[in-house]
């Protein structure tokens, strides 16, 4: 993993430097940090994601970290080295983001997307209705959450580089079409897994978690997808560094599976939820187990 996150954040680094101009370096940048704090700090991100907007969010929280990154880059002569708070500072609040968007040099035509997110921002936040205006103010604190979390192995863009490689890593894993390993051999990729979780979440939210003694089965396999979705991320991400949101996560959703299973005693014979078992790996014992017991079938 080492060498990887080497390369990684070698590729990072070469991106941004050798950019053409300081809009692309700054975008490279900002693309790194939005990646890196949907990681570490999903919760920040739970309500785009039950909403259904969060690749769009995404997407107007890297245009607003980019336009902070390039004002706080004016007052430095080397990018990489420019420091994070100062950036943060460029949209402390709404009056101050609208002010730096406003003195922004136009971003050039290979960034037009992301002109338009900033032409518009302004204009949205004055004249558009409660819940525009909402959504505005939530992707505000999300950029700004961004600039200023996770700064513990400093406060400069090039301290964070490793970090930062480590996010991309992560990307990787999971765009990748590779099935599971270890525990998790007769998985779908993670991409998949992530997905299916995803429609899980919608069902529920649209119609419920059924309390029908029939269903108790059905809404054991939707846990056990959540909870084994949650664990698979962390093996990703390897033993070091673990987002302590994503490992409070993969907990409580293996606790939830291994409740809902005592309660119903749905467990297979051989895999007790009162056995010693962590609920954690409580989730791989069941994986396995309901895997194969439903050959081409994933649970």
């Amino acid at each position: 993993m080492g060498m990887e996150l080497a390369a990684f954040a070698e590729r990072l680094r070469a991106a941004g430097d050798g950019a053409a101009d300081r809009w692309t370096a700054c975008s490279v940048w900002a693309g790194a940090l939005v990646l890196r704090h949907t990681y570490l700090h999903p919760v920040s991100w739970e309500y785009a994601r039950q909403t259904g907007g969060e690749s769009e969010a995404v997407v107007v929280v890297a245009a607003l970290t980019a336009a902070a990154l390039h004002q706080a880059a004016e007052r430095t002569g080397v990018l990489h080295a420019l420091h994070l708070p100062r950036a943060a500072a460029m949209l402390a609040d709404a009056p101050t983001a609208v002010s730096t968007i406003a003195q922004t040099p136009p971003a050039p035509p290979s960034l037009q997307i992301l002109q338009d997110i900033l032409d518009g921002l302004p204009h949205d936040l004055a004249d558009g209705d409660t819940e525009t205006r909402a959504e505005i103010l939530y992707v505000l604190g999300l950029a700004h959450q961004v600039l200023t979390a996770d700064q513990e192995a400093g406060p400069a863009l090039d301290q964070q580089m490793p970090e930062l490689a480590r996010a991309m890593a992560m990307s990787a894993h999971l765009t990748d079409e590779a099935p599971g390993t270890g525990p998790y051999a007769e998985a779908m990729p993670l991409r998949l897994h992530d997905a299916l979780v995803r429609a899980d979440e919608q069902m529920t939210d649209k119609h419920g978690a059924t309390a029908r003694p029939g269903e108790a089965a059905r809404e054991s396999d939707r846990l056990l997808r959540a909870a084994a979705l949650a664990d698979r991320w962390l093996l990703a991400w390897g033993p070091e560094n673990q987002p302590a949101e994503r490992v409070h996560l993969a907990e409580a959703s293996a606790m939830a599976l291994v409740r809902h299973d005592r309660a119903h005693r749905l467990a297979a014979a051989d895999a007790d939820p009162g056995e010693d078992l962590s609920p954690r790996m409580y989730v791989r014992r069941q994986y396995a187990i309901r895997a194969a017991l439903r050959p081409g079938r994933r649970p």
